[in-house]
């Protein structure tokens, strides 16, 4: 277990996971979000724009990303794309 404070902390715990893992090391995680830009070399970003959500020739648009090992997750979104997104939206599922 690791408890990253900073960073410059999980900087350093993902950079030997990436080295041992090069090694030929196998390892599952469960982690936060920070995790996953932090093992694959993401650098931070500036949030998105409007104009980088919407395509031109679109009057609306937006982004909704939803993800969980929990059923409620998925049956959430279901109920709000049903409610909510239009005919146009993309669902990708993926399970596990």
């Amino acid at each position: 277990m690791v408890n990253a404070a900073a960073p410059a902390d999980l900087a350093v715990l993902t950079h030997a996971l990436n080295t041992i893992e090069r090694a030929g090391r196998r390892y599952l995680f469960r982690t936060a979000a920070d995790f996953v830009a932090s093992i694959s070399g993401i650098a931070p970003r500036r949030l998105l724009t409007a104009a980088e959500l919407v395509s031109p020739d679109l009057r609306t648009g937006g982004l909704l990303v939803a993800g969980s090992y929990v059923e409620k997750t998925p049956n959430s979104f279901a109920s709000f794309s049903n409610v909510i997104l239009s005919s146009n939206a993309l669902n990708f599922w993926l399970k596990t």
